[in-house]
């Protein structure tokens, strides 16, 4: 029971609302406007979000799924599916190459919760008073401690720096043909939004053989992480690792990484 309620904290926190997020989509990515122009304000038939959408010059980039709203959330953003639509638009925000390359792929669209940053910022001076006031009646040097997780923590809410990680690590495990990365689409990426690569696929446990060849498969790159890249992902865990459709063992999750020198 319990493992079933921790593992709903992957990719089933409660979602926060989709017009606050889209509000932040159109903030991050502001600076793209002044290429795009303004668009019609759209009235009539459809949701207010799909109105939106539709008459935003940023939004209206993006074919949202699922009636413009979340398909999942975590503790840090939630995370939307969408198309990028491809034409001059797209050519105008991103460039032509970027635009070829990406127009009319399934991405992955993910936006940081509006407090997260407040949040981590409070949760940790508390975190660190305690480390200080534990370390006078235990001795260590807790703070330390605290001031690494601290700074992995705010490095991880940075989508910039994740999209970063995810290029490196995509380079280095390129030629490995069952390990698959989501790749980034950096030229829509920000400090709070994120544009990745959609993959289809399945979280685990993953059952019988394939269970199997999915955990070999983990083990051997992880141990190829420490002992040869130096790049290592630090949070292995079944909501940032699928089994893509074409039976791929597939990272989706660049947030926690950590380089480690010889």
């Amino acid at each position: 029971i319990w493992a079933e309620e921790l593992g709903r904290l992957v990719d089933a926190v409660g979602s926060f609302d989709d017009g606050v997020a889209l509000d932040i989509v159109r903030e991050e990515l502001g600076d793209l406007k002044p290429r795009l122009g303004e668009r019609e304000v759209v009235s009539g038939f459809g949701t207010p979000l799909s109105q939106l959408v539709k008459s935003d010059a940023i939004l209206s980039l993006f074919e949202f799924d699922n009636d413009n709203r979340a398909v999942a959330s975590a503790s840090i953003g939630q995370v939307y599916k969408a198309r990028l639509i491809p034409g001059p638009r797209l050519e105008a925000a991103i460039g032509r190459a970027a635009a070829q390359q990406w127009g009319g792929q399934t991405i992955a669209l993910k936006v940081q919760r509006p407090s997260a940053l407040a949040s981590a910022s409070l949760d940790m001076y508390l975190l660190r008073r305690t480390a200080v006031w534990l370390s006078k009646w235990r001795g260590g040097d807790l703070p330390a401690v605290a001031d690494q997780f601290g700074r992995q923590l705010f490095g991880e809410l940075n989508y910039v720096r994740e999209a970063e990680n995810c290029r490196r690590f995509e380079g280095l495990y390129e030629g490995w043909d069952a390990i698959r990365v989501s790749s980034p689409c950096t030229p829509l990426t920000r400090k709070r939004v994120l544009v990745t690569e959609w993959v289809e696929g399945t979280k685990g446990p993953w059952k019988y053989d394939n269970g199997i060849r999915m955990v070999q498969l983990g083990l051997k790159c992880c141990v190829d992480q420490l002992m040869r890249t130096g790049l290592f992902h630090a949070d292995p865990h079944r909501g940032n690792l699928i089994k893509s459709s074409d039976g791929k063992l597939t990272f989706i999750d660049f947030g926690m990484m950590a380089d480690i020198p010889e």
